[in-house]
């Protein structure tokens, strides 16, 4: 069984079935596992494997088992010393047919935890010392779209930084009037996707709900007036999101820092979902200094375009839109993988180029904060 090495936080892309990789430098405490997929509508079963070595007899620290037939069932278990140890078994089958899943292996001291699209799913306590866990492997009737390792449990990077659910900038921010189409129609006070309730957002003053630099004072994005706001009362702005459970969803507006800013050939990993009924949602990569946008990348699903753009010196610059493709669709996942190139922003989403976008702030280190907000639930952001 030949195993490539995984450096990095570099994902890996529709890798051949059965796959193997040896993990660099081990599983250790709290790293996360993140791997999205395909259950075949012929699946029978497949498996993950996290194992000591790449021979077929070497120890086995975590086998996960989804098992389809009458008696569906998700078993787990371990492989020491050529013999199989005791099964646990779940009666529960979060898996189907025909449809994408994303499963998470998040490493905690003493168990591994499991998340299954967005939910908890199971937590199998370890048998084997992680020390001895350096390959991981997945074989069986089963569709790999990609395989992330993160360096911290929960979806976000060792230098990624949240800040809370809304986005907080400096509060002596007060943008000038910018002109043109910046929002979304047809939402209600206090129910705009990514609005904090309790926000001035008005409708007659604005084109629609989504904030962006330019707007009036009390406008500006992520300003939060009504401080008893919890996220979790409100999540995705009280949109349905099929197939997510709310406690394992980062809350929308979103605000990571990265902390020493980008540097040349770094990549940064967004992972979500586009809930039926999105019409918009933006993606920016800031200077947050002064709250230039280096990168604007807006999904607009009802115009079904991908907009880029940058903000600078107080004026939006001149918008990019043409695409081979659009990957973006209602009620899909997707992987967005934004690499900070010499010359340009590459993006790859679910493993496909989708467009390059030509450095307009060269100073890479100045950009170091990341905001999303809009008709989109997040599930991871790492660097």
């Amino acid at each position: 069984m030949e195993c490539a090495l995984v450096r990095g936080s570099q994902p890996i892309y529709n890798p051949p079935i059965p796959f193997c990789s040896r993990i660099d430098g081990g599983l250790r405490v709290g790293m996360s596992v993140y791997i999205q997929g395909k259950v075949p509508h012929h699946a029978e079963r497949f498996h993950i494997n996290f194992r000591s070595g790449q021979s077929d007899d070497s120890d086995i620290a975590l086998h996960f088992n989804p098992r389809f037939n009458w008696f569906s069932k998700v078993v787990f278990n371990s492989f020491e010393g050529g013999s199989w140890s005791s099964e646990e078994k779940k009666a529960e089958m979060p898996f189907q047919k025909g449809e994408h899943f994303e499963v998470v292996f998040i490493v905690k001291q003493d168990s591994y935890q499991v998340n299954v699209n967005g939910g908890s799913f199971y937590e199998f306590m370890h048998r084997i010392p992680l020390e001895r866990v350096e390959f991981l492997q997945v074989a069986g009737d089963v569709t790999i779209e990609s395989i992330k390792f993160g360096a911290e449990a929960g979806g976000f990077g060792s230098n990624v930084a949240i800040t809370g659910g809304g986005m907080m900038p400096d509060p002596s921010y007060n943008p000038a009037g910018v002109p043109g189409d910046i929002g979304m129609s047809g939402y209600q006070p206090g129910n705009a996707p990514g609005m904090m309730p309790g926000s001035a957002y008005n409708p007659a003053e604005m084109s629609g709900g989504m904030n962006m630099p330019g707007d009036q004072p009390g406008n500006v994005p992520g300003t939060m007036p009504n401080p008893s706001y919890a996220p979790a009362e409100v999540p995705y702005g009280g949109m349905a999101m099929p197939g997510y459970q709310s406690g394992n969803t980062i809350p929308i507006p979103y605000c990571g820092n990265i902390f020493g800013g980008l540097s040349p050939e770094q990549t940064i990993v967004i992972r979500g979902f586009i809930p039926n009924g999105a019409s918009r949602a933006d993606i920016n990569f800031l200077v947050g200094c002064s709250r230039e946008i280096a990168l604007h990348i807006s999904l607009r699903m009802a115009e079904k375009r991908v907009v880029r753009n940058s903000f600078l010196k107080g004026s939006w610059g001149v918008e990019e839109v043409e695409l081979t493709y659009n990957p973006f669709a209602h009620g899909e996942r997707f992987d967005i993988s934004v690499r900070c190139g010499n010359s340009c922003f590459q993006v790859y989403v679910n493993g496909q180029h989708l467009f390059n976008y030509d450095h307009r702030v060269r100073d890479f280190q100045q950009i170091d904060l990341i905001e999303i907000d809009g008709d989109v639930v997040l599930s991871s952001v790492q660097p």
